[in-house]
């Protein structure tokens, strides 16, 4: 949070919540592409994400929801510390919220082809949250609660930020985890493939199978298990077993070997 010692003009801080806000929107573009992507979204989005599937609520509203808990927790961790000035993390919420609900609108029609799309995807994701972060930081104006949190923790005991940080971030993965196992059949949300993948013909399937798949296609033998694949002994093997010469074919019984051209 900005440090409240510096006196800023009113243009200043209203280009300083302009900046935020368009944070915040790239920040929710970059949730709603890993999201798309399916192939697992950020731990702070992890269990929104989760009970968003689960429950007859949007991503949004449980983003909103997690949040405001995460204010209950400051102003019961700082009690007297609290200040009016941790209340203003209420309405970014209610904004990262509503633009989280619109980015996952906006992205709803983007259907990714095929695993290698979804990786590319995700990567992508990241580098868009990633800027929203630092658009964020820039804007020195209110943190998110999560990060608002995460510092009450390191006030009242003195630990280090980045230690707390990366616990919140593996408790919300573990919730995540568990309404996925309780709500959910299975592991869903987290890391799955989407129905689209399932309808698009096996094109869910991981790249290096798809790879694996596409060069045994070449070579002709792709589709068939490698215990079904016969050796030209096989053949002969099974005659022998069956009483029959390993020449012997099996649709007309002959035992005669095929005649042979005689050297002249």
């Amino acid at each position: 949070m900005a440090d409240h010692h510096v006196r800023r003009s009113i243009g200043e801080h209203i280009l300083r919540c302009f900046v935020l806000i368009v944070a915040l929107f790239i920040m929710s573009l970059g949730i709603a592409l890993s999201a798309k992507a399916n192939l697992g979204v950020s731990p702070i989005s992890c269990t929104p994400y989760v009970l968003s599937l689960a429950l007859p609520l949007t991503m949004g509203t449980v983003t909103i929801l997690m949040h405001l808990s995460f204010v209950a927790v400051q102003a019961a961790l700082l009690k007297r510390q609290f200040r009016p000035a941790h209340l203003l993390q209420i309405p970014v919420v209610f904004i990262f919220g509503a633009l989280t609900d619109f980015s996952m609108w906006l992205m709803a029609p983007l259907e990714p082809s095929g695993y290698l799309w979804s990786v590319i995807l995700c990567l992508f994701s990241c580098a868009v949250i990633g800027f929203g972060v630092f658009l964020q930081v820039k804007a020195d104006a209110v943190l998110l609660a999560a990060e608002g949190m995460s510092l009450a923790f390191v006030k009242l005991f003195k630990w280090e930020f980045g230690a707390v940080k990366t616990s919140v971030d593996c408790t919300l993965v573990c919730i995540g985890l568990a309404c996925s196992f309780m709500f959910l059949p299975g592991l869903t949300g987290i890391r799955g493939r989407n129905r689209g993948g399932r309808r698009s013909g096996g094109h869910d399937r991981p790249f290096f199978q798809q790879a694996r798949l596409l060069a045994g296609q070449a070579a002709g033998t792709a589709g068939t298990p490698r215990s079904r694949r016969r050796s030209p002994s096989a053949g002969a093997n099974s005659r022998l077993r069956a009483g029959r010469p390993p020449w012997s074919s099996p649709l007309t019984g002959n035992t005669a070997p095929a005649a042979m051209p005689s050297a002249k």
